[in-house]
Parts: C-alpha cells; structure tokens; sequence
C-alpha cells in the first residue's frame, strides 16, 4: 500500500491548477513547520518577456506566497508584491491545507505500518 497515493495524486491537481494561474508550487515538508510555496513560473515569464532588465528579475524571483502550518493555525506571508485574485488564492489556500493532511495521514500511516514490522 503506498500511503502516499493520495497525497500524490491531490500534488498532480495542485501543480495543474497552479499552471492554469502561470504559477508553480513546492511543498516542503523536511523541516518544521510544513510549507507550501507558490511564485510565478518564471521560465514562461522568461519566455515571453526576453528583454527584461536584471533588477525586475531578481524581483520577480523573490516575489511568492508561502503558506505555513505550526500547530493550531495557518499562516500565509507574501514576500514581495504579487497581483492575485481573491478566488485563486483561497483555492491555492484550501488545496494546500489538503494536502498537508494528506502527508501528515501519509506519515501517520507509514510510522504505524513500520512500528507494526518491527
């Protein structure tokens, strides 16, 4: 059984809806707590914007929304300026709630599965 199937599954929906928006996502679950990051997909920016100047670069680079999840709450922080609808960020905000609990349920399973080998 990989305990992870949802999870993975619920990730392939995350990153499509984020493509849909011309953003990109990375959860990153190896240090406390969990986040989730999405910016702009700057290679199809770099794509249709060939001339820009190397300040606006660095600016659009840094520029991201990172959502974390400490115990009891959810916290969201924009780093830098970022143009999004209301809609597009509580889909972003909801999806990345799912799947925390699908890793946690995940990791949870996984823990007992070995504790139950040993």
């Amino acid at each position: 059984m990989n305990a992870f199937k949802l999870f993975d599954e619920q990730m392939e929906k995350f990153n499509g809806m984020l493509a849909e928006n011309g953003l990109v996502g990375d959860f990153c679950a190896e240090k406390y707590p969990i986040e989730v990051e999405v910016k702009r997909n700057a290679v199809a920016a770099g794509q249709m914007r060939m001339f820009d100047n190397e300040s606006e670069q660095t600016i659009y680079r840094e520029t991201r929304i990172v959502l974390t999840f400490p115990v009891g709450a959810v916290g969201v922080h924009f780093v830098g300026k970022i143009a999004i609808s209301e809609k597009t960020l509580n889909k972003i905000k909801s999806q990345a709630k799912k799947l925390h609990d699908l890793y946690l349920q995940g990791l949870f399973a996984t823990l007992k599965a070995d504790e139950e080998q040993e």
